[in-house]
């Protein structure tokens, strides 16, 4: 094992640049096939604006806790999942690594703040690869590759410390993952058919309007 000294750290560091590289190759890929935030308005101030808005929702999501049998879950990354899909890689990559680091920031870091960098680059690509393969394939098929690339954020702690303490944290970083997807997910889903069906009316009110004038005529 590496340990957790500067050998240990150094690896760690490396594997999370390389999923910075990943975020900007599999990005370039998402700009080709899908529209974002940024591609569409730029980072204008309302951008910026939102991106704070939804870093905070990211902090605050880190206080709250569902019990679970093996540990507790935190919704810290359901704001970068929602993000991603909503606005785009860019904004869910940047909301979900900084989301993350404000909640652990917040939760007393003291004792893992070396491991924080890893975590937040983990967190831009796994916020990336659900929103590329939910809008790519499906919800289900993204929550399943979100899940497992935001898993690998427990990753360093097996090459340092071994499976003894990989082990005991897999099922439940398994469950919280996969638990912040699906209400990112179920979030989008709600808001997209809210924006479909006003959409509607407004296509329903301007055709009984057009229609009233013609019978006027």
């Amino acid at each position: 094992m590496l340990g957790q000294g500067v050998l240990g750290i150094s690896v760690t560091y490396l594997i999370g640049l390389f999923m910075v590289v990943l975020v900007f190759v599999f990005g370039k890929m998402w700009d080709r096939k899908f529209p974002t935030e940024i591609q569409k308005s730029g980072w204008s101030s309302g951008t910026i604006a939102k991106v704070a808005v939804l870093i905070a929702v990211a902090a605050a999501g880190g206080f709250i806790s569902i019990p679970g049998p093996a540990a507790s879950i935190k919704l810290d990354s359901t704001a970068g999942y929602f993000a991603s899909l909503m606005f785009g890689w860019q904004i869910g990559s940047i909301v979900a690594a900084f989301g993350t680091f404000f909640a652990n920031l917040m939760s007393g870091f003291s004792g893992w703040a070396a491991m924080v960098p890893y975590y937040m680059m983990n967190m831009a690509l796994a916020s990336l690869a659900f929103g590329y393969v939910s809008k790519r394939y499906n919800l289900v098929a993204g929550m399943i590759v979100g899940t497992i690339v935001n898993t690998l954020c427990i990753l360093p702690w097996f090459l340092m410390l071994g499976w003894g303490i990989m082990v005991p944290i897999l099922i439940p970083q398994i469950v919280g993952s996969f638990a912040n997807c699906f209400l990112a997910s179920v979030a989008y889903k709600a808001i997209t058919a809210a924006s479909k069906r006003k959409k509607n009316i407004d296509i329903d009110d301007d055709e009984s309007d057009g229609e009233n004038s013609t019978v006027n005529q």
